[in-house]
């Protein structure tokens, strides 16, 4: 058996995180773009994984995280102690970079992790922040301890429009691509990819798609997947019609309600644009911390991110 299969043997007995699944993996590593993985052993025992996306980008080779996929990395048993996880997340990469990509990301949730990787294998880390609601398991105590604006947005919402549990996952994809449309531009992600993420996240029972509503329009919808501990909102729509119309705090309202007896997390999942990070902030969440690792081999690479990052903000 290879690695991969290994893997996904092992995968059906532990409890990962969402983006480490094999089905969600399968789902996001699509058109041309392939999953794999390398696995720490103790004694013939699988103790820790670390998962990578592979794809061609300007004809090289590179190890990039999948879209909708904003964590991933290594991954470990329960019985790996925290203060283990960094020698073996050292030594998958020392295994990683053997491959030599032209550019390889990753991200870790400790920042000694991160900076102990950057010393030792020369990678670069960005920063990054998403806000997550601790516990949802009682969503009308949360909406008192929301910003008074967002509890305003809410209650006027819920006077003139209702929650629509049917609309179909080829529906909110279109809606999905129709507010990039309205601003003259196409859906960041490929149709194939939403459609398929969508409908496998609900095949598995992780997934949930919501939508506002008055009697004819559609105001807001959200697509919200998740594991055993933390839901993501992943992908929303609004009309920039109804933007003033309460929807989407409703709809954030109506994903935590629904959500509310997993007795789980809620993340955000970002951002690092002022204006969105501000809005969340208002649902009382929490800032996280974790970290993007990324080193770059090749020159032609290096070039080209150093052009746009100059030239092309």
């Amino acid at each position: 058996m290879s690695e991969k299969e290994i893997y996904i043997e092992w995968a059906e007995k532990m409890d990962l995180p969402l983006f480490f699944q094999p089905w969600w993996l399968d789902a996001v590593c699509c058109q041309g773009k392939t999953w794999n993985v390398i696995l720490y052993r103790q004694n013939d025992t699988i103790k820790a994984a670390l998962v990578f996306q592979k794809m061609k980008k300007y004809g090289l080779t590179c190890f990039l995280l999948p879209e909708l996929t904003p964590y991933l990395g290594c991954c470990f048993a329960k019985t790996i102690k925290t203060s283990e996880q960094q020698q073996i997340s050292l030594h998958l990469l020392y295994q990683l970079t053997k491959q030599k990509p032209a550019i390889l990301q990753l991200t870790c949730w400790s920042k000694e992790m991160a900076f102990q990787i950057q010393k030792e294998a020369k990678f670069n880390i960005q920063e990054r922040i998403t806000y997550k609601i601790k516990d949802i398991s009682n969503p009308n105590d949360l909406l008192f301890q929301f910003h008074h604006s967002k509890q305003r947005h809410i209650r006027k919402a819920q006077k003139s429009l209702q929650v629509d549990f049917s609309l179909s996952v080829e529906e909110f994809c279109k809606l999905h691509a129709y507010q990039y449309q309205l601003r003259g531009g196409t859906d960041k992600y490929a149709p194939p990819l939403l459609q398929k993420v969508c409908e496998e996240s609900i095949k598995h029972n992780q997934g949930k798609i919501i939508a506002i509503k008055d009697k004819t329009n559609i105001h807001a919808a959200i697509f919200v997947a998740w594991d055993k501990h933390t839901a993501y909102n992943l992908l929303y729509f609004i009309h920039p019609q109804y933007r003033s119309s309460g929807a989407s705090s409703l709809m954030v309202f109506e994903m935590l309600k629904y959500l509310h007896d997993k007795k789980i997390s809620f993340d955000f999942e970002g951002s690092m644009q002022k204006n969105i990070a501000s809005s969340y902030e208002k649902f009382a969440t929490t800032p996280y911390h974790y970290y993007l690792l990324e080193k770059i081999n090749s020159p032609i690479l290096k070039m080209i991110y150093y052009i746009r990052k100059k030239y092309y903000r």
